[in-house]
């Protein structure tokens, strides 16, 4: 939780956290970008059998593992990016090491946005549900669509 700002609510540290946040993911994509010409590189090796094969697909194996990892941490910083960006404001904010949501610090059980445009806050038609959370919260909509304030609708101890 140490990578999330819950004393923000004003759209100056929510655009800044959101500006830290893509500069995360073009890091994140960079690496991936390399990890996967080492990877073919290692595995054009292998095809041409350089000899060492339980080396290289020792290493080839690594690289992969690594690139899932790189993959999921990249994956995690969007979902913090889209949750910062639309519900940041209200006080909502994503960690990228915990892979948790947080409302206000506490950690969030469920979530859920259903006027939004047809997929939750992260783009799948799922909500987003955590059995360590303490808090459910749901966006609320106006009839342009824009989130008006988000509702605590429970509240575990």
């Amino acid at each position: 939780m140490d990578d999330i700002n819950i004393s923000y609510r004003d759209m100056g540290h929510v655009g800044g956290r959101v500006n830290q946040l893509r500069a995360e993911i073009k890091k994140s994509v960079s690496l991936i970008d390399r990890f996967m010409a080492v990877l073919a590189e290692k595995k054009e090796m292998l095809r041409a059998d350089h000899g060492e094969n339980v080396q290289l697909e020792c290493e080839i194996y690594s690289v992969e593992h690594k690139l899932m990892e790189l993959e999921s941490r990249k994956n995690a910083q969007q979902k913090a990016a889209e949750c910062c960006s639309m519900y940041g404001i209200f006080g909502m904010d994503y960690s990228v090491s915990a892979d948790r949501m947080y409302y206000m610090g506490k950690p969030v059980r469920y979530f859920s946005d259903p006027g939004g445009s047809g997929h939750d806050w992260d783009g799948s038609t799922e909500p987003y549900k955590d059995q360590q959370g303490v808090v459910s919260v749901t966006a609320v909509r106006g009839s342009t669509g824009q989130v008006l304030y988000l509702k605590v609708y429970d509240y575990k101890k």
